[in-house]
């Protein structure tokens, strides 16, 4: 099964920003996205999506973080 690339995936519009922090370190672009894209991490009877291509290589997303505050949000994989 292929899984989404993360600079690939969200609109790049909108006003929530999108981070990623990796639990052993490394780098990846912040990106935009609209609300309504909160429900791609969802993926239909299989819950929420629990891995992600950051350029090239996956990784497994252990938790999502939504600030509403600072209108953001956070990816955490490992």
């Amino acid at each position: 099964m292929r899984f989404p690339e993360y600079l690939d995936f969200f609109s790049r519009e909108g006003n929530i920003e999108v981070e990623v922090k990796f639990k052993n370190g490394g780098h990846v672009s912040n990106v935009s996205m609209n609300a309504c894209e909160i429900l791609k991490i969802v993926s239909g009877d299989e819950g929420f999506l629990n891995k992600m291509e950051f350029d090239g290589h996956y990784f497994d997303i252990y938790k999502y973080e939504i600030d509403p505050i600072k209108n953001k949000l956070i990816i955490k994989a490992r």
